[in-house]
């Protein structure tokens, strides 16, 4: 493959990648959120009082999606 395609190639990517709505973008980092590759700190902090009323037995945020863990290996500190 010439370098001129190799670059033209790039540029219809980048092309693409711009062409993304704001929903896609959105769904995108909901993906990334749930699969944990990335949190706010906000999100541990929340994370972190979730499996606290775990370890704790009281009772679930009841909107949460989090499980509690089986170990404490999840969000160790």
């Amino acid at each position: 493959m010439r370098v001129e395609e190799k670059i033209e190639r790039e540029e219809e990517k980048i092309e693409r990648e711009e062409e993304k709505t704001e929903q896609q973008v959105v769904e995108e980092w909901l993906v990334w959120v749930e699969q944990g590759r990335w949190l706010e700190s906000w999100m541990v902090i929340v994370l972190r009082r979730w499996q606290s009323q775990c370890r704790s037995n009281q009772e679930p945020i009841p909107h949460a999606y989090y499980v509690c863990p089986s170990s404490s290996s999840l969000l160790a500190d």
